[in-house]
């Protein structure tokens, strides 16, 4: 096991499709399958996890754009 910060990996692995959403999370925009919510609050839906992952107010205009580009 590495321990390793959030903001350490993210500056290893970030790409267009790899982007921070909360802090504490780091999702790959290529698996969203679902986005649920609106501007008070997004959520990530992923087909390999139970849960949502939430998107901060932050990052709702870095990551909510791409992903409708990507659906259309």
């Amino acid at each position: 096991m590495i321990r390793i910060s959030l903001s350490n990996l993210l500056n290893q692995i970030e790409t267009t499709m790899i982007k921070k959403c909360h802090r504490s999370y780091i999702a790959h925009l290529g698996k969203v399958k679902n986005i649920k919510g609106n501007a008070q609050g997004y959520k990530l839906i992923l087909p390999e996890i139970e849960f949502e992952i939430p998107v901060s107010r932050s990052f709702i205009s870095s990551i909510i754009p791409q992903l409708k580009m990507a659906k259309k």
